[in-house]
């Protein structure tokens, strides 16, 4: 189950290096897209480095649950990388929303609204469990508790309001947005059930949450190389990058 471990890190990192790349032909810091995709892309390598990290702790120091450890430094500044790089998407793709459907609206308010009511009944319940040992253990798991579905949140409802825009280059990008969103979705389930099984001591490595983990890692990464632009082989065909 370690050898899993190796595995859920290679898609982020792989992914994240060839984004970085993607991001460069885009224009990178000239374009809005090339700062999107930058950012989506160096949360995933460093999500995938903070999991090289649990790796270790897992071979090397024969801790098979290292959490809270250094493998959140990684972990944690993925959150903030991927809410930047979601940020940016709206304004590099030229959408316009569509806040007038109803439906629109339902999802704007509805879903944050649920993830943060769940995070709440997350954090409420660790708070009253006694299977946390030690003081420091206890107050610093319960930040990072907190911390992840709460980037999670943030990061999904952005998202969302990306995913109820239209015109997306004509379309040409929307199966790639989709795809980004569904992954993040995918995220939060992983880090909830990841805070709630490591609460009760159920957690273990290549269970049910590292299959959410790695499903929404593999989606995200499929949707940062969506972007794939080759200018080169396609020479009728150039975009000019739109700036911020």
């Amino acid at each position: 189950n370690y050898i899993w471990n190796i595995f859920i890190a290679l898609v982020p990192l792989i992914g994240g290096v060839m984004g970085i790349f993607i991001a460069k032909s885009w224009g990178l810091w000239k374009s809005s897209i090339g700062k999107a995709i930058f950012f989506l892309s160096v949360g995933l390598f460093s999500w995938g480095t903070g999991n090289v990290i649990w790796t270790y702790y897992n071979h090397f120091k024969s801790e098979s649950v290292p959490y809270p450890s250094l493998a959140d430094a990684g972990y944690l500044p993925s959150y903030l990388l991927w809410t930047a790089g979601i940020i940016y998407l709206p304004h590099a793709l030229g959408g316009k929303f569509g806040f007038r459907r109803w439906y629109s609206k339902v999802l704007i308010i509805f879903i944050p609204v649920s993830v943060l009511v769940l995070s709440f009944q997350l954090v409420a319940f660790i708070t009253k469990s006694n299977v946390i040992f030690t003081p420091f253990t206890s107050y610093t798991k319960l930040f990072f508790d907190i911390a992840y579905p709460a980037g999670d949140a943030i990061i999904l409802t952005a998202a969302l309001v990306i995913g109820t825009s239209y015109k997306f280059f004509g379309g040409k990008y929307k199966l790639s947005i989709y795809t980004i969103i569904l992954g993040f979705c995918f995220q939060y389930v992983a880090d909830f059930l990841f805070s709630y099984t490591t609460t009760i001591n159920s957690y273990y490595n290549g269970a049910i949450t590292d299959m959410f983990f790695i499903s929404g890692l593999s989606l995200i990464t499929f949707g940062v190389l969506g972007f794939y632009f080759p200018r080169e082989n396609n020479p009728t065909v150039y975009f000019k990058p739109k700036k911020l």
